[in-house]
């Protein structure tokens, strides 16, 4: 008989609406400016420290590429990173830091979501900013999965097929929900994982 396998889901915590002169005002009028403001969000991200509530002083690793950088090509009114914070190479907790282009300004925005079961806090410079109730993920058995195959590459190909077949929509009051799509990418320090981001259809 097949051991079961588990897969995790998350609670997410969105922290909006933060505006800092210190970086906001840095912004370039002009959005061909892509450097800039990719410098800009990864000094965002950089002044993020995340760690387990039982070791607040140890803090992960914040890797210093964002998974995806994105846009808002319908509307055109922000562009952001999604980060990775890790503990021995294993994924703890992602957040997506943004900049949003409004008439009264820049506006520097940021939203976290936890990836592990232990409870973790959040500090922007010497603030607590972050600190969920629940735990990061919950385990779950995936019907019909198989054990993990022997050599990575193989597991990889399986952990892409568990993806495939998992579908997510944004959904919103008086719409109807919107598909986005899964773009897998693989990294090195996630041995044996795959690491799928769900992205907006461009229209």
């Amino acid at each position: 008989m097949n051991s079961p396998v588990r897969i995790t889901i998350g609670s997410l915590l969105l922290v909006i609406g933060l505006h800092l002169n210190t970086l906001a005002d840095e912004t370039p009028n002009d959005q061909s400016d892509r450097p800039r403001r990719i410098e800009l969000v990864q000094r965002f991200a950089s002044r993020h420290r995340i760690a387990t509530a039982a070791k607040p002083d140890i803090a992960f690793q914040l890797r210093p590429k964002p998974l995806v950088y994105w846009t808002s090509p319908t509307r055109g009114d922000a562009f952001g990173g999604t980060f990775l914070w890790v503990r021995h190479d294993r994924p703890m907790a992602f957040g997506g830091m943004y900049l949003l282009f409004k008439k009264s300004g820049t506006e520097l925005s940021r939203e976290f979501h936890s990836l592990t079961s232990e409870s973790i806090t959040a500090h922007f410079d010497d603030d607590k900013i972050w600190e969920p109730k629940r735990r990061g993920v919950e385990f779950q058995v995936l019907p019909g999965a198989k054990p993990p195959a022997e050599s990575r590459a193989a597991r990889l190909r399986q952990i892409k097929a568990m993806a495939s077949r998992f579908s997510v929509a944004i959904s919103q009051p008086k719409t109807e929900p919107e598909p986005v799509r899964c773009r897998t990418r693989f990294k090195s320090f996630m041995v044996g994982r795959a690491n799928c981001n769900w992205i907006k259809r461009s229209t």
